[in-house]
């Protein structure tokens, strides 16, 4: 009998649990987009600007 090997992305991996390669290009990517995001948030005045940047960050639209 045959075993097929799934492979894994190194994010699939990271919410896993699994040890993973923290330089993989794709989290290296995903890093680079949340510290943009943080600091538009840390810069931003505007509460409902604030609340639509912290929905992108957390991939969500059910906050306030």
């Amino acid at each position: 009998m045959e075993r097929k090997t799934i492979k894994m992305t190194e994010k699939e991996k990271m919410i896993s649990g699994k040890l993973y390669n923290a330089m993989d290009p794709e989290l290296v990517e995903d890093r680079q987009k949340a510290k943009k995001l943080c600091n538009k948030i840390n810069n931003t005045d505007e509460y409902k600007e604030k609340i639509a940047l912290i929905q992108k960050l957390f991939n969500t639209s059910n906050l306030c």
